[in-house]
């Protein structure tokens, strides 16, 4: 910025190498644009912050007691609770594929109902079968 129009800088070193600069011409009343002010600004701030914080003498008398961390919550006394559903078993047939009712877990939208499974040959009919998750 200390060149004048016509004039050429000593070479400079940025990250893609070695440059000359010649200045063409000079517009002292250019707007900024809008990345330049940004940065201008940002700069104005950061420096005013460390100018604080620089003047800035705090100090505090106070005993610093950690945050108690919150307490299992306990419902009011005299609130029903809520009734969970209890999942029923699915008579299983041994050697017949048997569906298998999601938790609910999977994917909104989704149908409930997994790949079926094969029940054991051997397996008693009525037993309900676990079956890994899929």
């Amino acid at each position: 910025f200390a060149l004048q129009p016509g004039e050429i800088s000593q070479p400079v070193q940025s990250e893609f190498g070695w440059h000359l600069v010649r200045v063409m011409e000079r517009q002292d009343d250019r707007p900024l644009t809008p990345a330049q002010y940004q940065l201008a600004t940002d700069e104005a701030i950061e420096t005013w912050i460390a100018e604080q914080r620089a003047e800035a003498s705090i100090s505090t008398d106070a005993e610093i007691e950690p945050t108690p961390t919150p307490a299992q919550f306990a419902p009011p006394a005299g609130v029903p609770t809520p009734e969970v559903p209890t999942p029923e078993a699915t008579p299983v047939v041994p050697g017949q594929a048997t569906p298998i009712v999601s938790s609910g877990q999977g994917t909104p939208g989704v149908d409930a109902i997994a790949p079926p499974a094969i029940v054991p040959s051997g397996t008693p009919a009525g037993v309900p079968v676990a079956t890994p998750a899929g």
